[in-house]
């Protein structure tokens, strides 16, 4: 009786939106994946539609038992293991610290994050941050962010506009109300545009308030609150930042 309001038949938001994430990927990538919408979409893209299969998935939850580097490791050749297991608090484990440490360097494919890093694991900090990468990101190390663009945050922003890393959301818009995978999906693609907003901030303030960037940040930020699509209470407050920064900034004024 209720076939016509529950049919779902025509429902390929998740498929789409992640064909264009893993798509996005530079060749022969390496992402570390958390989360079942991002582990599961992704698996599912490669292994059924032999998407991308180029691209290493490693599932970092899977990474936490003992058997899996040593069961699975052998499937992901461009990585390189630490130890047993990733606990940075267990004998023979390893760190995600030490597993970036062991897999980043000049000439090595790039590393990706989809779903973020392990807020249990204090060993990230200081050493490696995020670089926005659509809902994805790119993991570079903290002294030098954009070592991947020659240390310029303008040839990272160039070729983010360039490979066009929003994923299209297609679908209803019942599709992307409530707690629906498909509204996660289309809440992660309306937040690209303040994650690198922020990320100009963040450069910003980190480099005596470079007002170019500044300027970027705050043009950024203010293009997505005006838009309206899932605006959050700390896109506000950066927009805030950004925006007394140039107020007070001397060349500005």
């Amino acid at each position: 009786a209720r076939h016509r309001s529950m049919d779902e038949s025509g429902n390929y938001v998740i498929r789409d939106a992640f064909r264009d994430v893993l798509d996005k990927f530079p060749v022969g990538s390496r992402v570390i994946v958390k989360g079942d919408l991002f582990t599961n979409s992704l698996r599912y893209l490669q292994q059924c539609e032999g998407r991308r299969t180029d691209v290493e998935l490693v599932d970092q939850a899977m990474l936490t038992y003992r058997w899996f580097v040593r069961v699975q490791g052998r499937n992901f050749p461009s990585f390189a293991w630490p130890g047993t297991h990733y606990h940075p608090f267990e004998e023979t484990g390893f760190s995600m610290r030490d597993l970036l440490l062991a897999n980043l360097g000049a000439g090595r494919k790039p590393v990706f994050m989809l779903g973020g890093w392990n807020p249990q694991d204090p060993s990230v900090p200081g050493s490696y941050v995020h670089v926005p990468w659509g809902v994805a990101d790119l993991v570079a190390p903290a002294e030098d962010p954009h070592e991947r663009w020659d240390g310029s945050i303008w040839s990272w922003h160039k070729e983010c506009e360039e490979r066009e890393l929003r994923p299209r959301v297609s679908g209803l818009p019942g599709h992307h109300a409530g707690d629906r995978w498909e509204a996660v999906v289309f809440s992660d693609s309306c937040d690209i545009p303040a994650k690198e907003a922020l990320h100009f901030l963040n450069h910003a303030l980190a480099n005596g308030d470079d007002l170019r960037a500044l300027e970027m940040a705050e043009g950024m930020m203010s293009d997505h609150v005006e838009a309206g699509l899932r605006v959050k209470p700390h896109h506000y407050r950066n927009l805030g930042i950004a925006r007394s920064r140039l107020l007070t900034h001397p060349v500005h004024n």
